[in-house]
């Protein structure tokens, strides 16, 4: 089985940082699928970002937070976050670790 790992270094919080993960997965994805056309299924992508600042990560972990979900009336919600993107990633978190 094939896994590409995506490798993302933040050296602060990055509001965007799911946006940027989703690109690359997005890009791997596509130059893959043109090597290969006749492949039945897309290979596993792991999107991580090492952040080695000097305080905790408080950005978004995924794309779904990007979007102004919380601004649709309650009962639009879950059909919405059904039919949008939802792309995390893996976060190593250096301030943190000891």
């Amino acid at each position: 089985m094939l896994i590409h790992v995506i490798l993302e270094h933040k050296s602060r919080s990055d509001r965007w940082a799911p946006l940027q993960a989703l690109r690359y997965v997005t890009a791997v994805l596509e130059h893959w699928h043109r090597e290969h056309p006749d492949e039945p299924a897309l290979p596993l992508v792991l999107p991580i970002v090492v952040h080695h600042g000097n305080a905790a990560w408080h950005g978004p972990r995924n794309t779904l937070d990007l979007f102004a979900l919380d601004r649709l009336p309650p009962e639009l919600r879950a059909p919405w976050t059904e039919l949008l993107p939802r792309l995390g990633y893996l976060l190593i978190d250096l301030p943190t670790m000891t």
